[in-house]
């Protein structure tokens, strides 16, 4: 859209620059469409780091538990 937006912009005054853009004036449903469009790009955004996160915690966890296996083993062979 071309639009230039402030560094601490907030949703109001988000709206109202898009609201007085030409481009939103002469073609609303593609403007809705792309506002639209970028939701679901930072929902997917979020869902994916969701998951590398869950799989972060599950492979810590793997580790974890070997080293634990590890150390029961060290103490069995000393005994």
């Amino acid at each position: 859209m071309g639009l230039e937006i402030p560094a601490e912009a907030k949703v109001i005054q988000l709206k109202n620059l898009i609201e007085s853009n030409d481009l939103y004036k002469d073609d609303i449903d593609f403007v809705r469409e792309l506002m639209s469009n970028i939701q679901e790009e930072k929902r997917d955004e979020k869902e994916l780091q969701k998951l590398k996160l869950s799989q972060f915690e599950k492979e810590l966890e793997l580790i974890n538990a070997n080293k634990g296996l590890a150390n029961i083993s060290q103490v069995s062979e000393t005994k």
